[in-house]
């Protein structure tokens, strides 16, 4: 009877050492061309800051981060269902289904005792 034998699992250190040490060597590399072309170009390493005048605008390039406090984005797209719950109209005007304002409504329940 044949018994099958597996092989060792044999780990090629040294290649995964080398392949790491040459992509830390050209991620090096990558950087101090980086900064050497910054440096030649704007005679500094450190980041202009013309980019500022931009700062609070609601839209910046493809970004569009409005803030909190001037944010009228949820007020726009309620305004309508609001509109509705303040005024008198009809559902189904052929079954004569209608709604009242919201604050009208509560004042009927409460008159009426349904709470």
């Amino acid at each position: 009877m044949n018994r099958v034998r597996q092989a060792p699992d044999v780990i090629a250190v040294r290649t995964i050492l080398l392949v790491a040490l040459a992509a830390t060597a050209v991620f090096a590399l990558g950087i101090l061309w980086a900064a050497l072309l910054q440096y030649r170009r704007l005679g500094t390493l450190q980041t202009p800051q013309h980019g500022v005048t931009e700062a609070g605008r609601v839209e910046i390039g493809l970004v569009f981060q409005p803030t909190f406090a001037t944010s009228h984005i949820a007020e726009q797209r309620n305004a309508r269902a609001r509109e509705r719950l303040e005024r008198f109209g009809y559902t189904d005007s052929r079954k004569r289904t209608a709604f009242i304002p919201i604050e009208r409504a509560k004042q009927l329940i409460v008159e009426r005792g349904k709470l």
